[in-house]
């Protein structure tokens, strides 16, 4: 279902700009369209030119770019951190206050309740107020949040509250990093540097793996792991407020602020600027083609936003889109709950941080080979891939007692969902049009985030947890037909 070509894709989107009026004449839209003369080695825009061409131009040694990759992967290394604490907290705590079954439920699911909610929050936020921004903001909620129960006086709503913030502003720093070095990067690079961001969010979590195998009291273990969040808002958060989204910019009806931005990075360049090469108006292009460039002088207010959400040519990737990301979450968030759980109750050893290490190291593989096969192999045939060896291990990861065998699938496991992790990521955030990509992106994960907070609370409830995993495989497999 999700096997449409890029071709098709790119129709679909130029009858989504051609249908929708945002107070602009398209034949004036036209007349903005990029002119360029192509001199050896030099390109060179009339007047009014595609922001793609700018930024090439703006950033010809791909310093500024690589610059906001650094400061996004940093980021995403502080939610991995975050989101890692889940497994180690949640035995201790239960035990501490006594928590019933049902507490102990709504515990293990107030992560992913918070991510939930923060898919929505999320992309409003990033298309509102610019990615860069919200992603420094979700970075210090989750360092105060995750900090905060280990200080105040234990009682089990705070706690839960607590891990809801910490849960919101992961995903929420997640969403607006993707967007934010999306929007920087060339399109022949994206992919690449998005992959990388999967890396540093399973690294963050292997960090707080090895933390928790040294520091036992989950107390003392929030408060060091709020320590590196901390420290990375106060060495980028002045990088990020100069240099916002330069997409972002131009949307909002900001071009000289955007044309600014590029002049000044221009400048940074160590051979010689070469400023009159830098257009003096720009306008947006779909997919790079200049034949249905937008231009984009004014802001482009909320009301106009949602219509271009709910238009008819996007119903169908809104759909397949939250599809697929609920068969995702779901089984993935609900084995990544459990599996320390299960693995304690169906293990003679102690496993449990040999599996959590053998699924995270899966990640980080999987990440790294994304990089590559992605491109070649292409982002819908590696989902259907990677959601079926994500179905088959996480089935005989339940189904066996050997420890080389548990550590075996749990790896395999972690391989397939962090591929399947990436490509949805790219795949949404290139699909969508500019000024709606975070809201329609944050819309698809949030309704598709609801399948991990069902999977998550339904780990303890079904009887046993080898039949919970079960289900989880099962949601996989339904995803590899849905990208079928």
């Amino acid at each position: 279902m999700l096997s449409r070509d890029r071709l098709s894709l790119r129709t679909e989107r130029k009858q989504f700009w051609k249908t929708m009026v945002v107070e602009e004449d398209l034949a004036s839209e036209k007349d903005a369209m990029i002119d360029t003369v192509k001199a050896p080695g030099v390109l060179r825009p009339t007047p009014a030119a595609s922001l793609e061409e700018a930024l090439k131009i703006a950033d010809t040694n791909g310093h500024q770019h690589w610059r906001v990759c650094c400061v996004v992967l940093l980021s995403t290394l502080c939610g991995g951190c975050a989101g890692g604490t889940a497994p180690f907290i949640l035995g201790p705590v239960t035990e501490e206050l006594g928590l019933s079954s049902w507490g102990n439920s709504a515990l293990a699911a107030s992560l992913f309740v918070g991510m939930w909610i923060g898919s929505f929050v999320g992309g409003i936020l990033s298309d509102g107020l610019g990615p860069g921004r919200v992603m420094v903001f979700a970075v210090a909620t989750t360092s105060l949040a995750g900090m905060l129960p280990a200080v105040l006086p234990s009682m089990a709503t705070l706690v839960v509250a607590c891990r809801v913030t910490v849960g919101l502003g992961v995903v929420v720093c997640y969403q607006s990093g993707n967007t934010y070095v999306a929007e920087w990067t060339p399109t022949t690079i994206r992919s690449r540097y998005m992959s990388l961001l999967h890396v540093t969010i399973s690294i963050g979590s292997l960090m707080t793996t090895a933390v928790a195998t040294f520091v036992t009291d989950w107390r003392l273990l929030l408060v060091v792991n709020a320590v590196p969040p901390a420290l990375v808002v106060l060495l980028t958060t002045k990088f990020v407020w100069h240099n916002e989204s330069p997409r972002f910019l131009l949307v909002n009806g900001r071009e000289k602020d955007c044309i600014q931005l590029l002049r000044r990075i221009h400048g940074n360049v160590k051979e010689k600027p070469r400023l009159e090469e830098l257009p003096s108006k720009l306008c947006l292009t779909v997919d790079g083609e200049n034949s249905e460039a937008t231009t984009t002088h004014e802001r482009i207010a909320l009301i106009d936003r949602m219509r271009q959400l709910t238009h008819g040519s996007l119903w169908r990737l809104h759909i397949l889109g939250t599809l697929v990301a609920f068969a995702l979450n779901f089984g993935q968030k609900g084995a990544e709950t459990w599996a320390v759980v299960f693995v304690q109750n169906a293990s003679t050893t102690d496993l449990t941080r040999g599996v959590y290490f053998a699924s995270l190291s899966g990640k980080v593989l999987g990440d790294l080979v994304n990089i590559y096969l992605s491109t070649l192999v292409g982002r819908i045939r590696l989902l259907q891939v990677a959601f079926w060896l994500s179905s088959i291990s996480l089935f005989g990861f339940a189904h066996v007692q050997s420890s080389l065998w548990l550590l075996t699938f749990a790896f395999l496991s972690g391989f397939g969902t962090d591929i399947l992790w990436c490509n949805i990521y790219i795949y949404l955030t290139e699909a969508f049009p500019t000024s709606v990509r975070s809201t329609a992106f944050g819309l698809a994960m949030g309704i598709g985030r609801s399948g991990g907070v069902l999977s998550a609370g339904l780990g303890n409830s079904l009887g046993s947890l080898q039949m919970a995993f079960n289900v989880y495989a099962l949601s996989f497999a339904i995803g590899g037909f849905l990208s079928a």
